[in-house]
């Protein structure tokens, strides 16, 4: 049977960043031996240290979790020999815990007059105190660019005993700071709370003078206040008719572009700031009005064309805004050409029929209400054609208006005489196409072929319909091999049948349809 036992005055105790290395508990030692029994600490390293100052022990821990627990962080042992020369022996645990007590903000960024909680945690995990209620407390605020000020009077209680409140009211860094009591002056300061107010400032370049169709305008709100949490919006709340574009932000959404899609007009973009704490945003608009730089684009598609064409050109093909101003010069022309520009009335479309082989130059330019031009110069070329105009033999127009089933015959004979002819259905040697007004629909014809004897329509099986009034060319293959492209225009009649030609020509084009102009 032993002959000693001991006990710990504390089995537990409780350490943290505040307190530092705590005194050893008081032992009691039982037992015949315990008036000569002798008592020594050893720590259980390495989370637990066992130091001396000034004639007294103390625990320390050493660990670096943020907490940590042992029911064995440090370990009493007392012995004694008897006069026999017994040695008896025992030992006892003292658990410990180390804690980390805070004191916690419920807000890291704050907007002024939001409401802020200050907790103190002592890190023990019924959260109670280690000092009870005595502990003092204060609120400092660093306003921007000024000094430390104490603002104390506005830190309230709640009904916890461990908590406190105050309204951010200034722009700063507030510090809550928590003294607790007695003598050792133990301190915990509160991470701090940035009151910011928050701000929306845009701008944006290029300046309206030179913004163009196509061309992006960027909006910048870099220079705004925006707390975290807060997301700042992009909006384009006005546009010019015929627009369509919207905001494209970027990463951070700090920065946005806009692209206008129409040649002038006024465009009004808002930046919204939406805060988690307030239910309306806070708006910046920014508003710009711009006429874009015309850009004078080809006058025509149709750069390639035979003596004898009449060229059309336009401004399809160009970007002006409202308000220009367009001129058409033909600023070269082969050598030996008469042709000259017709401009329409209003200046916007202009034509020229190409009278000898070789190179046309036109040049477009268009003026805005500002000044600005543009120019552009399309070239055009001629070339002779190795067709053959065909000799119209027929009176225009030619007439079928007696409402029976006759036809418009066109004939093409073997001296390339063109005609057209009012007659009943009938197939000659050099008949080519018949033409039945009115009889597909209202204001069309139908028109037939020779069925191959001796002409057929290129890339039509045996007929095709036609609108009324309306130039089409038709194109025949003989069966010799030669190919005929006639141009057509005609007009129904009142009754189903009934069909006018009024206008009629054509080439002979040889071997090849691309001899034909």
């Amino acid at each position: 049977m032993n002959s000693l036992s001991v006990a710990l005055q504390e089995p537990f105790l409780v350490l943290d960043n505040e307190s530092g290395p705590v005194p050893l508990p008081e032992y009691w030692v039982d037992g015949p031996l315990s008036e000569v029994a002798e008592g020594s600490w050893s720590a259980n390293e390495p989370d637990w240290a066992i130091i001396e100052e000034g004639g007294t022990q103390y625990l320390r821990y050493m660990g670096t979790a943020r907490e940590a627990s042992s029911p064995s962080a440090a370990t009493l042992t007392v012995s004694a020999t008897g006069s026999d020369g017994t040695r008896d022996s025992a030992s006892v645990a003292l658990a410990a815990r180390y804690v980390h007590p805070s004191l916690e903000l419920n807000q890291e960024y704050a907007l002024p007059g939001d409401d802020i909680v200050a907790t103190y945690w002592s890190g023990l995990d019924d959260n109670g105190e280690t000092d009870g209620n005595g502990a003092t407390w204060e609120l400092l605020l660093t306003p921007e660019g000024g000094q430390t000020v104490d603002k104390s009077s506005e830190l309230l209680t709640t009904a916890l005993p461990e908590e406190r409140h105050f309204v951010a009211g200034e722009v700063g860094r507030y510090t809550v700071k928590r003294t607790r009591a007695g003598t050792d002056g133990d301190v915990t300061l509160s991470e701090v709370v940035t009151v910011l107010e928050p701000v929306v400032n845009v701008v944006f370049r290029p300046p309206p003078a030179i913004i163009n169709m196509g061309e992006m305008v960027l909006f910048d709100a870099s220079g705004s206040t925006v707390p975290p949490g807060a997301e700042l919006w992009w909006a384009v709340t006005e546009r010019p008719g015929g627009s369509s574009v919207e905001m494209v932000p970027d990463v951070n959404a700090k920065r946005a572009t806009l692209t206008p899609d129409v040649m002038e007009g006024t465009y009004t973009v808002e930046a919204r700031l939406k805060l988690p704490s307030r239910p309306d945003p806070i708006i910046s608009s920014q508003s710009f009005s711009f006429v874009s730089t015309p850009v004078a684009g080809p006058v025509t598609d149709e750069t390639e064309h035979w003596v004898g064409d009449e060229v059309s050109f336009d401004l399809d093909r160009s970007s002006y805004p409202g308000g220009s101003s367009f001129k058409y010069t033909l600023s070269s022309a082969p050598e030996g050409s008469n042709a000259e520009l017709v401009i329409s009335a209003d200046g916007t479309q202009a034509s020229l029929i190409t009278d000898v082989a070789g190179g046309y130059e036109v040049e477009l330019t268009i003026t805005n209400a500002e000044g600005e031009t543009s120019s552009h110069v399309t070239s055009i070329t001629a070339e002779e054609s190795s067709a053959v105009p065909l000799i119209l033999s027929s009176a225009l127009p030619v007439v079928d208006d007696d409402g029976d089933l006759s036809v418009i015959v066109i004939d093409i004979d073997g001296d390339n005489r063109l005609t057209a002819t009012a007659a009943q259905p009938a197939v000659g040697p050099d008949t080519a196409l018949f033409l039945y007004g009115y009889w597909s629909g209202e204001n069309s014809a139908n028109l037939y072929d020779s069925s191959g004897e001796p002409f057929a329509l290129v890339n039509l099986e045996n007929g095709a319909v036609l609108d009324a009034d309306v130039g089409h060319t038709i194109q025949l293959k003989r069966d010799n091999g030669a190919y005929y492209q006639l141009q057509v225009t005609f007009e129904t009649g009142d009754m189903e049948g009934d069909a006018t030609v009024t206008a009629l020509s054509g080439y002979y084009c040889g071997e090849s349809l691309s001899d034909c102009p």
